[in-house]
């Protein structure tokens, strides 16, 4: 558009809904892997921006494979897009009637989960000396493994933050407020500003676990509640601190500074915050802002990236890590080729596009060289400081996703009073502690 609108409608925004691209999308790609013999399968979630404008989704992904099968002629490798809304439970119908991909590229969360079910491969030849020392990062490679062993291979991470349609900001006289190491007491004042203007809010979306880091890392700023920690092994959730924050989320809510989101997926917010009809997402990263270039360009939508403010101003950051892992098929042969294709997807110009497409920061020192000057990654990179302790591959991780989501949607329906809510999560999220999830 030319001209940015002033006012955003509610029903307006209700009908353009439609008006959506990008991440998120729920239609699947298949794409063959070649002639003759038996084919890898290779399923990825949607992480990866394409590299050229117009291209379909899962264009870079197979050019990947085109690229490793020209250089191993025997060894054939098959596509499966799948999403993050139907995707999980995809996998696990898959994993459950035996017949899992060979790859998967995802995150830790779940990857680690897998291997904890002894349904993954070991990666620990991967995991050379010479690998370990370019990363650098103990906390990052300890968050691929399950015991001793390594099972997911890193290639790229992010910090998760929120962002803003900087010229609603501007427009409500407030974009001076949103920035690093803002208070809770800013952001209050922000959306009661956007409020008052007419720009329409996001919503607290919990339709499902997808980008569940966002609405968590969100909750857990707002008083430095935190979500878990690591000293006693334990969720925290339902602490003071944290009562406070599901309460002032429900009274938000109520105040129309943000909406009930119960019907509406991670991916629906995405759209909506790239299409202009919102004024700020609670789930936003590197991989966003490369994956919806082009639709924030059409919508002459101009981002801000800001941590999630907290009461006093230090943001404590949840974060991505991406890579690639094998499930165990009891073939030598086929985790073999699998492991190949690991090794062609993380080293030369291949792993540079990869760690490109991610649009993330790689994890290997020696790949920083890719994003020179720019700036929005040079500013990622001074976020490390403030990353949270990495919860993500703890035992019933998934189990508490469930939980989260459930409880932020009963609460916002009204089923359940917020310091209630809170203190049930925390205590259903400890006892996931104990389940092998």
């Amino acid at each position: 558009m030319s001209v940015i609108p002033r006012r955003i409608k509610c029903l307006a925004a209700a009908v353009l809904l439609l008006f959506t691209t990008g991440c998120g999308s729920s239609d699947e790609v298949q794409s063959g892997g070649g002639d003759g013999g038996a084919s890898l399968s290779f399923w990825c979630f949607n992480s990866f921006a394409q590299e050229n404008s117009g291209d379909k989704p899962g264009t870079f992904e197979q050019s990947l494979i085109d690229g490793f099968e020209e250089q191993h002629p025997g060894i054939k490798i098959e596509l499966t897009l799948i999403d993050f809304t139907k995707g999980p439970e995809k996998l696990e119908n898959a994993i459950k009637n035996g017949n899992p991909p060979d790859i998967l590229f995802d995150a830790p969360g779940r990857i680690i989960s897998y291997a904890k079910r002894g349904k993954l491969s070991p990666l620990d030849d991967l995991f050379d000396e010479e690998f370990i020392k370019d990363v650098d990062n103990n906390s990052l490679t300890e968050a691929c493994k399950a015991g001793d062993s390594y099972y997911m291979y890193p290639v790229s991470s992010a910090p998760f933050y929120m962002a803003f349609n900087k010229a609603y900001l501007e427009a409500a006289g407030v974009a001076d407020k949103v920035k690093e190491g803002w208070t809770t007491d800013d952001f209050t004042e922000v959306l009661s500003a956007l409020k008052r203007e007419g720009y329409v809010p996001t919503s607290v979306y919990c339709k499902d676990q997808s980008g569940d880091q966002g609405t968590r890392a969100f909750a857990s700023n707002l008083f430095s509640s935190g979500i878990y920690d690591p000293v006693s092994g334990l969720y925290t959730a339902g602490n003071e601190q944290g009562r406070k924050a599901f309460e002032y989320i429900y009274d938000i809510s109520q105040k129309g500074y943000i909406l009930n989101g119960i019907n509406k997926t991670a991916a629906d917010v995405l759209n909506d915050f790239a299409a202009g009809l919102s004024s700020y997402t609670l789930l936003w990263g590197p991989s966003q802002q490369k994956q919806y270039a082009e639709t924030l360009r059409k919508n002459d939508v101009s981002v801000i990236s800001v941590p999630y403010p907290s009461d006093d101003g230090v943001p404590e950051l949840e974060y991505l890590i991406n890579g690639f892992c094998v499930f165990d098929k009891n073939d030598d042969k086929r985790t073999a080729d699998a492991k190949e294709f690991l090794r062609y997807c993380s080293g030369g110009e291949a792993g540079e596009r990869v760690v490109l497409q991610t649009g993330c920061i790689p994890v290997r020192n020696s790949y920083n060289y890719l994003y020179t000057g720019d700036d929005l990654i040079a500013r990622l990179a001074g976020w490390t400081k403030y990353y949270a302790p990495y919860y993500n591959t703890v035992d019933g991780f998934a189990d508490m996703r469930v939980k989260w989501y459930t409880t932020l949607g009963g609460m916002l329906s009204g089923d359940i009073v917020p310091d209630k809510a809170a203190e049930e999560f925390e205590r259903y999220a400890n006892e996931t502690l104990n389940k092998k999830s």
